[in-house]
């Protein structure tokens, strides 16, 4: 299968990393670029990371000190609060699409943290729609006689588990339910639920993607709405009615999720206090410029 005039069978494919870390997550992405400079990518030849921040001055500065492998390029953003910073992330991505030169795109979140190499996971001849998504780690279920024993174990499972019964959905999540909202996924295509944390997509594939997500935001904005689940709202929109392919919860992990207890985890989230980093936008310093 050929992508953007490579072939991934024959080539090790460069891999950009698209990051948005506005106001106190620079602190945060300091610990996850971090990880990208220090973990052995083996399936990768070169690793970009874009980030799109207010603090570009602060960012080039610490990425001089500290990054050796890893490539560093800003994109100088407003300083976007919750939940404008992460809706608007694929208006920022699509909007510099002439910058992105990778082979392989992915985004990732700012407060994650990579604790094993994961390129040799992902499988690229699979994709055969130049997308992979990250099952969302709150809604996998383990099956046969281990994903019983989860309910046994963690009574927290059972209210996602009635909600689907009640709604008639084939699988678990917390879908776009309101007709006004371009994310909206009838009961009938809510399948398989995906993070908005961490994607993967081919170039092209991605930069399409993020450019009719773009779109679908403005569309709920025009009549003030905001889906759910912001962007990740929009995403299960796109894998409901795509083709994409499914990478497993090891690919965001969170430590204290009982029932993801037996996988080894490959890129984790990091533990934060509830609230923080979803300030909201200071909209009179919008209108002040």
């Amino acid at each position: 299968m050929e992508f953007n005039s490579i072939s991934l069978k024959s080539s090790m494919p460069s891999l950009g990393v698209c990051m948005i870390a506005t106001n106190a997550y620079l602190e945060k992405w300091y610990k996850v670029a971090l990880d990208l400079e220090n973990t052995n990518l083996v399936n990768f030849n070169k690793i970009t990371i874009h980030l799109f921040t207010d603090k570009t001055s602060e960012a080039n500065a610490w990425g001089k000190g500290h990054l050796k492998r890893v490539n560093l390029i800003t994109h100088q953003i407003f300083s976007w609060g919750w939940p404008e910073a992460t809706l608007l992330r694929y208006k920022f991505f699509s909007e510099n699409k002439e910058l992105f030169q990778e082979d392989i795109l992915m985004y990732l979140d700012s407060d994650m943290r990579i604790i094993n190499d994961f390129s040799t996971k992902l499988n690229y001849d699979k994709w055969k729609s130049g997308i992979a998504l990250v099952v969302h780690p709150g809604f996998f279920r383990n099956k046969g006689f281990r994903g019983v024993l989860d309910y046994f174990s963690n009574p927290k499972l059972l209210p996602p588990l009635i909600n689907r019964i009640l709604t008639c959905s084939r699988g678990y999540g917390t879908w776009e339910t309101n007709k006004i909202s371009s994310a909206f996924v009838p009961k009938h295509l809510r399948r398989k639920y995906f993070h908005g944390a961490v994607w993967f997509g081919y170039r092209k594939q991605f930069l399409n993607m993020c450019e009719q997500l773009s779109l679908n935001v403005n569309n709920d904005l025009a009549f003030k709405y905001i889906a759910v689940w912001h962007d990740e709202s929009h995403l299960n929109k796109y894998a409901a009615y795509n083709n994409v392919y499914s990478l497993g919860p090891e690919f965001s992990g969170v430590n204290k999720y009982r029932n993801l207890k037996n996988i080894e985890f490959l890129i984790i989230t990091e533990e934060k206090r509830f609230g923080e980093g979803r300030a909201p936008t200071s909209f009179s310093a919008i209108n002040a410029k």
